[in-house]
């Protein structure tokens, strides 16, 4: 159970179900949890709930057990991901410094 005011917002839930629905039959993994924050320039920035990957229970397992490389593979498919969401969508709603905190994660 979360705690008040962890969840997801408004917004971070409609980009879950646009993901939801753009892979059909997914099942959403949190790269990092629902709550994780980066700190970049001393600003802490929450990126749980934005980097979502949408995947086939198969790839789900995968992705899981992939070791050591998992968060390299994680952006790669998050990045892929992005792009086929803002060709469906013709939107981008995670925000710049998500995407800044994503790409900079244990480099």
């Amino acid at each position: 159970m979360l705690s008040k005011g962890n969840g997801p917002t408004a917004e971070q839930k409609r980009f879950q179900d646009n993901l939801r629905a753009l892979y059909p039959g997914s099942e959403l993994h949190h790269a990092v949890g629902g709550t994780a924050k980066v700190k970049i320039n001393l600003v802490s920035t929450n990126i749980g709930e934005w980097w979502i990957l949408a995947l086939d229970p198969a790839q789900h397992k995968e992705v899981h057990n992939s070791g050591k490389d998992r968060k390299g593979i994680e952006k790669i498919s998050f990045n892929i991901q992005m792009d086929m969401y803002e060709v469906q969508y013709r939107d981008m709603p995670v925000p710049d410094e998500v995407l800044e905190a994503i790409e900079d994660y244990h480099k």
